[in-house]
């Protein structure tokens, strides 16, 4: 049985991330010397007692800490390109871009289409490849997580009588899923755009299994590192 332990614990080790990702033959990241980096863009819901809802300041939170921990690290980004990321915009189109890349399939990211903003946005640049990095993920409040955890703990209890009584299994839950989610949860894509070529030459997009708090540095940091591992130099 021990044995077991050890091996599922070092089996959870090696999948604690997992991540899908694209490069195109003609990339090679050891051969550019710096790349222009544009503002991280972000996405962040909060999960209330009525139900989960878009989170602007955590959401800028999440964007901000991005920037600082690439701004912190040896990463061969040139000065951060800015702008702003809201629905009613002029960057408005990069938004609902970046809304989008977590349903790429990976192998297909290399036919995306740039978004026009973006494009006008890196002619002020003199780099030819530039850093984009959506993060997107969820925060719960206290409160909304004691109380799943209530409900969970009641369908359970109730499940074990009704099983005891009747014989029948999941009564109220029939997935017998009574753990609540993680309390907060992240991801994050990254896209190399090619400003000559107008197109994605590289695409990964990072997921922890374990929990990663959207605006907590070192949790950041670690995804960060995951992520953009072939660009530390």
């Amino acid at each position: 049985m021990r044995k077991v332990i050890f091996s599922l614990a070092a089996l959870l080790l090696l999948v604690s991330c997992g991540s899908a990702r694209y490069s195109s033959s003609g990339f090679k990241p050891d051969d550019v010397r710096e790349f222009a980096f544009i503002q991280p863009c972000a996405c962040i819901d909060k999960n209330w007692i009525d139900g989960t809802f878009y989170d602007q300041p955590e959401t800028d939170k999440a964007a901000q800490t991005v920037a600082d921990v690439v701004n912190a690290e040896r990463f061969p980004f040139s000065e951060m390109i800015r702008a702003d990321y809201y629905e009613d915009g002029v960057n408005a189109d990069i938004l609902q871009w970046a809304k989008t890349l977590p349903g790429i399939k990976a192998k297909n990211s290399g036919r995306l289409r740039i978004p026009r903003s973006l494009m006008t946005m890196l002619d002020g640049t003199q780099e030819r490849y530039a850093v984009f990095i959506y993060s997107y993920g969820y925060v719960t409040t206290v409160d909304a997580y004691q109380k799943e955890k209530r409900e969970k703990a009641i369908s359970h209890a109730v499940d074990i009588v009704a099983e005891n009584l009747t014989g029948v299994k999941g009564l109220t839950n029939p997935s017998q899923n009574y753990t609540p989610k993680n309390p907060y949860g992240n991801e994050m894509v990254c896209v190399v755009i090619d400003k000559q070529e107008e197109c994605v030459v590289s695409y990964k997009k990072q997921t922890a299994f374990f929990p990663s708090h959207p605006t907590d540095y070192e949790d950041v940091s670690k995804m960060l590192h995951k992520l953009l591992k072939d660009y530390i130099r």
